[in-house]
């Protein structure tokens, strides 16, 4: 699949820092009349709440939800094994785009729940499907997971480092770089041709987020 890139995300003036952006949602959150998924009450309702991994990398050697499915409200416990024999299948990319040389994109097989290992921190083991929101977390703290730790890239650099691998937390071999994006062209200019220097740096997102 090409690239495809969107005019306006080249207009310099568009999208200039300290440029306004209006935003749609903002009268609806502003007047107090937004709504979410915790505002919703149904007639026969469930909660779910997930079982996480606390290890940015390890493997899963067990997982017990023996009491879990037998405290009071719990409607069901499921893991990777529950939903395959269920017909669940994997979770698909939804945009995939070309490297700069043709070839595609880093993507690797997801599950809607970690399989064999966890490969970063808050990946979902097993769900737990309750009455009440408080009967599901109360059994979700009563599934045991039995996890071996294994060394993990926790950092932008240590995944950028030579002989760093994806292979060590997912199935296939390959650097940890998933897409290696082609530069804009045409009218879009190249601040570092025209100034003729480059720059440089490290930026430390604030709120890291994807699986690492």
């Amino acid at each position: 699949m090409d690239d495809f890139v969107d005019p306006t995300l080249l207009e310099l003036d568009r999208f200039a820092i300290g440029q306004p952006v209006p935003r749609s949602e903002d009268p609806v959150l502003v007047c107090g009349k937004g709504q979410f998924t915790d505002d919703v009450s149904l007639p026969g309702q469930a909660y779910a709440v997930m079982v996480r991994s606390g290890h940015a990398h390890g493997v899963i050697r067990g997982i017990d939800t023996a009491a879990a499915r037998g405290m009071p409200g719990v409607l069901g416990v499921y893991a990777a094994a529950d939903l395959e024999n269920a017909g669940i299948g994997t979770l698909q990319p939804r945009q995939v785009m070309n490297n700069r040389d043709g070839t595609p994109m880093l993507s690797p097989v997801r599950y809607a729940l970690a399989t064999d290992k966890v490969r970063y921190v808050g990946e979902a083991i097993a769900a737990v499907v309750a009455e009440t929101l408080a009967e599901a977390k109360d059994a979700a703290e009563a599934v045991l997971v039995d996890i071996e730790p294994l060394p993990a890239a926790t950092t932008a650099s240590a995944a950028a480092a030579p002989g760093a691998r994806w292979g060590a937390a997912h199935s296939h071999g390959g650097g940890y770089r998933a897409h290696r994006p082609r530069r804009p062209t045409g009218r879009h200019p190249d601040p570092g041709a025209r100034c003729g220097e480059g720059l440089r740096g490290r930026v430390t997102p604030a709120r890291p987020g994807g699986p690492r």
